[in-house]
């Protein structure tokens, strides 16, 4: 019986670097380890889960990958940019720009406030929109193109 191939048999993105938000925990932790597994250096994002997106990080580092945990509030476009430039510093300049990072409420929609409306929006669109024009200047800046996926939910 043979086994699965693995992630760095079907792709190959040595010499790539991918920022990908939302990535402490869950699904975007998951695609930060398979990104990496796959040869490209990972940004792992985090808004508020710092001591998860260092660990993963440095567990990437130890296995001889490049990885840097970056912080940035995704609705702020200066942020955006500072977390951008601290990768390119880093890492190098962005290839793959994987949006996973979002916001749920627990709260049915009938009970679910104008405010919380809102920051659900601001979090899971607006954030998209900003986090992808800042990559996308710079992927168009170097004329080599690059990646962009987004992820989204049933909540969505």
């Amino acid at each position: 019986m043979t086994s699965a191939p693995s992630v760095s048999d079907l792709l190959d993105l040595k010499g790539k670097v991918a920022l990908v938000t939302g990535a402490s925990g869950g699904i975007g932790r998951g695609v930060a380890i398979r990104l990496s597994e796959a040869g490209a250096a990972v940004a792992v994002h985090y808004r508020s889960g710092r001591k998860d997106a260092e660990a993963l990080a440095s567990a990437l580092r130890d296995k001889g990958r490049k990885s840097l945990s970056v912080q940035a509030e995704l609705t702020d476009s200066q942020s955006v940019g500072a977390a951008i430039g601290a990768i390119r510093q880093e890492l190098g300049a962005v290839d793959i720009l994987v949006n996973n990072a979002a916001r749920q409420t627990h709260a049915g929609f009938e009970e679910m406030s104008l405010e919380e409306w809102r920051g659900m929006m601001a979090s899971n669109l607006e954030a998209v929109f900003i986090v992808t024009k800042v990559a996308a200047q710079g992927m168009i800046a170097r004329g080599s193109g690059g990646a962009i996926v987004n992820i989204a939910s049933i909540e969505g």
